[in-house]
């Protein structure tokens, strides 16, 4: 990582015979605290002349008379990177020096996620953490975030991201998507450049496997198990108010930074109950040449159950990253190019002697192509303009669902037609046991271009850093989309016809964005003010589009105080109060701007002979489009308040937030009045016929029913509330042991934003009933969970030994649904006209009875999630050969307990504890 470093304010001073006062202040890059008694250098480009000096207990180091030219300023302490930057010296100005700590420092490790000083709440998770967790995928990470628990992995299952939220941080559930803005508005970004899936369709229609759904994504978001953590040097994960320059976001944001230089040889082997890494890569640094080139491979082959080796997740991703810098007098170039390759495999078999010795199988490829480049122009003489930075990249996905699926039925059923228009025409019967070959293709590509500008403007009472920028990015599916036999389909019960993907206009979404920082000091004290504003908006939309032209603004700012700095016990305290606010805007994905045509397929006849030549089947074709072409953007609007505080090295961290999406995206269920004639064909003597029946001559009898259908809407909220702290001690010297305590309280708020049709499933002499109810009250529920997280990390220098104990406590975590009327405000008939309801009239009526909905009063009640628990971790490392080998050991859940409680219904509930999961794995840092 490149450090910078800047003018923090101009000093108007005589100059005497070309001779400045120059001012170094080191500070902490990651606390913001002045770094006391570091070593400071300055040597002249020109002559080579030295002139060294140290800072003071506040990180000050004062030359007088320093000639003008060009020097190389270098700032070591021990416990932190040596840092070097080249500066110009034409005035006499005060340059801060933020240093970043070394992780190698013994006394500084840190095995968990710890809570960013920055002005918005964020966790950082190091290279040490990750090695420490020894994760398989980054899914594994989210357990170090405040309020969350370490999980068994689920690598059946994709695993995507809920920041925030009461209960797991970690999704696998595929059974319902009303909820998944959560996770497809959470931004990952890796080396600066955002992984789009806004173009990702790969899924398989009128899919009725709940085991297969769990692993669908498409406008659900990114699946953490594609990204492995090895290559990874740091991770930012901003829970709060990021920057403007980072949109198309609701939830929360993921910055990744890789490896970069160095010329070592790193090789991971893990193996763990429920699989196997084997990870190798290797840096080269040519530090004359400003170059650097990093590679690396990582292969994951995982077993969902230990016990079945018909079920498997692998998973291949290799890279390489060059870096090289020129410098020049003006400021340096830097460019860096990434290319990447990202393979994920899932396999399903069913064991062939329980599935009549038919195959069924499921067989799912992802293969991810990325090409990024960043180029970055830092100034070295303009006191205004600071730095130029260009970033781009392209990515193409092929992604290939095979489904070979086993079907009997258990009766003659009707083929849909051929054809994809609306009208009447004749279909033909399933055969009743075959075997179904098919999937689906698609073929994301995405494109991204970023261009931002930094100024800075000091003065005597405020720093100003800014900056402009502009974003755009494309999302195109290039893909065949479903691909299957009309005559032998995968899902009987098919209700869309094949398209091809290609068929879809490209996504286009640009956004501007302007931010200015200030720092202002207000006496010992320090006003941070961080403001900024976004504008967005979607090209390439037709005009029929409500989002069509529509631009949305996302204004945020975030603020810190800083107080004076006290010595107590000559140990420094210092206090610390923020906050932020601020509109998340994220445009809808493709699959729901561009949805499915809907068929239904109505029986107007159905002869079934036992002459084939005489059989008919004709069927009334309804064509729905399920466009919604008044869908919205989703939008959160977010806030939250902070406090720090530090004493010496012990730091506590509170943060209570609240946010509140009510546009969220999810499927809203529509109906449809259809008419259609139903032909009777009893009368006909089947001894008798020399040909299918003629619909003209037969008796029939004019239906109408009603048709549903799904429809992309904003019709989910997400509210948001809970108080996330962290408390971390100093190292204890005779144990050295620190001591981490963090958790959270969340409440959430899961419902529907707008109201609803719904139809009740009742069979009154033999048809349903002829009306559908609008309601208003929403369905959803609240959910309130309190954990807390004791660790006790120690390391022993003279053993190279570290180990750590984390004690997971699940103090409550409770549930209950909306309480909810049941009486609509409206009703439709079967004529598609709307009637105001009436509850006392439609209480003597046969069928609007049937509309208003009696829930049980134990519906409402407090239902107990999961009981008191106590969990707790152990973890293992070993250092040999001078720190070159690691071995590493975990088990989680080495011990648990879940206290017993009484359910809804007063039976008293036991519940087993949790089964230990243990891995171990060796390290290789040559």
């Amino acid at each position: 990582m490149m450090l910078l470093v800047f003018p923090v304010r101009g000093q108007q001073q005589e100059s005497r015979a070309g001779l400045y006062t120059v001012v170094i202040q080191a500070q902490n890059h990651q606390t913001d605290l002045p770094v006391g008694f570091a070593a400071v250098l300055l040597t002249c480009e020109s002559d080579g002349r030295i002139l060294s000096g140290s800072c003071d207990d506040q990180g000050i180091c004062r030359f007088e008379r320093v000639a003008a030219g060009r020097y190389k300023l270098r700032v070591t302490f021990l416990g932190y990177k040596p840092y070097t930057q080249v500066i110009p010296v034409d005035d006499s100005f005060t340059w801060l020096a933020l240093l970043e700590p070394d992780a190698v420092n013994l006394d500084e490790v840190v095995v968990t996620a710890s809570e960013s000083r920055g002005m918005t709440s964020s966790s950082k998770i190091d290279r040490q953490a990750m090695e420490h967790l020894q994760p398989s995928s980054f899914a594994d990470l989210v357990s170090l975030l405040p309020g969350e628990r370490s999980t068994v992995p689920n690598m059946g299952a994709a695993n995507l991201i809920r920041l925030r939220e009461a209960g797991s941080g970690i999704q696998t559930d595929g059974s319902s998507t009303d909820y998944d803005i959560s996770s497809l508005g959470t931004s990952f970004l890796m080396d600066g450049v955002p992984i789009n899936t806004k173009a990702n369709m790969s899924y398989l229609a009128g899919n009725t496997d709940n085991g297969l759904a769990n692993r669908n994504t498409t406008g659900r978001g990114l699946d953490m198990r594609t990204i492995p953590t090895d290559d990874i040097e740091r991770v930012e994960v901003v829970r709060g108010i990021p920057s403007v320059e980072y949109g198309d976001l609701t939830s929360g944001l993921i910055k990744i930074d890789r490896r970069k230089g160095g010329n070592k040889f790193n090789a991971r082997f893990k193996a763990d109950t429920y699989g196997k890494l084997v990870y190798a890569g290797k840096g080269f640094e040519w530090e004359k040449r400003k170059l650097t080139l990093n590679v690396g491979i990582d292969f994951f082959d995982s077993k969902i159950d230990p016990r079945n080796s018909l079920e498997n997740y692998k998973r291949l991703n290799t890279s390489v990253r060059l870096s090289k810098e020129w410098q020049y007098k003006s400021g340096s170039l830097i460019y860096a190019s990434n290319l990447d390759y990202g393979g994920s495999f899932d396999n399903v078999k069913i064991d062939p002697e329980i599935n009549y010795h038919k195959e069924d199988s499921y067989k799912s490829t992802y293969n991810r192509y990325a090409w990024a480049n960043n180029l970055t122009w830092l100034s070295k003489t303009g006191r205004f303009f600071r730095s130029l930075e260009l970033n781009t990249s392209v990515s193409l996905q092929k992604d290939v669902i095979d489904r070979t699926r086993y079907v009997s039925l258990s009766g003659p059923q009707p083929t849909p037609p051929l054809s994809t228009d609306e009208g009447i025409h004749d279909g033909t019967w399933l055969t009743p046991q075959y075997v179904a070959t098919g999937g689906s293709e698609s073929l994301p590509f995405s494109a991204f271009t970023k261009l931002i500008a930094r100024f800075s403007a000091h003065g005597d009472k405020a720093q100003h850093d800014m900056l402009i920028g502009s974003d755009w990015q494309m999302n195109k599916n290039y893909g065949q989309g479903q691909i299957y036999d009309p005559l032998f389909p995968i899902y009987p019960s098919m209700t869309t016809r094949p398209r091809p993907y290609y068929n879809i206009p490209a996504g286009h979404d640009f956004s501007l964005f302007f931010e200015d920082r200030s720092v202002i000091p207000v006496a010992r004290h320090k006003l941070e003010v961080q403001a900024g504003l976004r504008a967005s908006t979607m090209l390439n939309l037709a005009d029929s589009y409500a989002l069509h032209g529509k631009f949305f603004f996302d204004p945020r700012v975030n603020l810190r105080w800083s107080f004076p700095r006290l010595m107590v016990a000559d140990r420094p305290l210092q206090f610390e109060i923020g906050g932020g606010m601020g509109w998340h805007t994220m445009t809808p994905s493709l699959t729901y701007l561009y949805p499915d045509l809907l068929y239904y397929d109505w029986q107007q006849l159905n002869y079934y002979h036992t002459n084939p030549d005489y059989r008919r089947l004709n069927l009334k074709t309804y064509v729905v489009d399920r466009t919604n072409y008044d869908l919205q953007a989703a939008r959160n609007f977010k806030w939250e308040v902070r406090g720090d505080i530090s004493y010496g090295e012990n730091r506590l961290s509170i943060t209570y937030f609240r946010e509140d999406i009510t546009s969220g995206f999810r499927t809203a269920t529509y109906y449809q009045p259809m008419s259609y004639r139903k032909y009777d064909a009893t009368g006909l003597d089947p001894d008798a016929i020399t040909a299918p029946p003629k619909l003209e001559y037969l008796p029939y009898t004019d239906v109408t029913a009603f048709g549903s259908y799904g429809m992309a809407s904003n019709a989910t909220r997400l509210f948001k509330e809970g108080v996330e702290y962290q408390f971390t001690s100093k190292r204890i010297p005779a144990l050295r042991t620190r001591i981490t305590i963090d958790g959270a309280w969340f409440r959430t708020l899961y419902s529907e934003s707008e109201p609803y049709w719904y139809r009740p499933t009742v069979n009154l002499g033999g048809q349903g009933v002829p009306y559908v109810g609008y309601y208003s009250d929403p369905d959803g529920s609240r959910k309130i969970s309190f954990n807390t997280r004791f660790m006790f990390d120690t390391y022993l220098p003279r053993l190279k030994l570290g180990f750590s104990a984390a004690i997971e406590c699940m103090w409550l975590y409770r549930s209950w649904s909306l309480r909810r009327t049941g009486i609509p405000d409206e009703y439709m008939d079967l004529e598609g006209v709307r009637h105001p309801f009436n509850v006392d009239e439609a209480r003597n009526d046969m069928y609007l009875q049937w509309l208003i909905i009696t829930y049980p009063e134990s519906n409402f009640n407090e239902r107990i999630e999961e009981p008191f628990n106590v969990g707790m971790n152990l973890k293992v490392t070993k250092k040999f050969f001078k720190e070159r080998i690691q071995l590493a050991l975990f088990v989680d859940h080495l011990f648990s307990y879940k206290h017993e409680y009484r359910g809804l219904n007063g039976v008293l509930v036991r519940q087993m504890s949790e089964m230990p999961y243990f891995g171990m794995e060796i390290n290789f840092n040559l």
